[in-house]
């Protein structure tokens, strides 16, 4: 029942937001009843487990991979955009200035980082942001880019038994100079 003529004139709706709604809705669960055979809730208390990809001497670093702010996804919109392809255009991979100084690498060098599933080919970024001992690289920039810097082909397979949720933020790697 939501369109953008609704969103302009109210400003906002409480979801869900029924066809012929008219007002607010209800916030769900408020009667404390919920979807289940006997109207109670269901909660899961997750174990923490270690990662599934365990940091060795051939492969000392955490490579974390993420979002920046100025990209979306793999960039099918943001990536035409002039001003945000400015910020961010391209992808690299970052580490900290300490492990940079420590294996001999500089700014703007290109790295290889390898995993035990793959390897990808990055402009090395150094600063102080990410702690010692872990990467970060940006997903956004997939094969349409160039094949040699998909950060995902280099991330663990492992998932989430339960959510199915993907280990894509945490792989052991090394770097090297390219």
């Amino acid at each position: 029942g939501v369109d953008y003529d609704l969103l302009r004139a109210t400003g906002g709706v409480q979801w869900p937001y029924p066809e012929g709604a008219s007002g607010g809705t209800e916030r769900l669960f408020v009667d404390g009843n919920f979807a289940t055979p006997d109207g109670r809730a269901r909660f899961h208390v997750p174990t923490d487990a270690p990662p599934d990809d365990d940091v060795s001497d051939d492969l000392p670093l955490v490579l974390i991979t993420g979002r920046v702010k100025d990209q979306w996804h793999t960039r099918t919109r943001t990536g035409s955009v002039p001003k945000l392809n400015r910020r961010e255009p391209a992808p690299y991979v970052e580490m900290h200035r300490d492990d940079a100084r420590t294996l001999g690498l500089r700014n703007g060098q290109p790295v290889r980082v390898i995993s035990r599933r793959g390897v990808v080919e990055l402009p090395l970024r150094v600063s102080a942001t990410v702690r010692p001992g872990t990467l970060f690289a940006p997903f956004h920039w997939g094969a349409l880019w160039d094949e040699r810097s998909v950060a995902n082909r280099v991330t663990n397979e492992a998932f989430d038994p339960r959510s199915k949720q993907p280990a894509l933020k945490f792989a052991a790697v090394r770097v090297e100079p390219l």
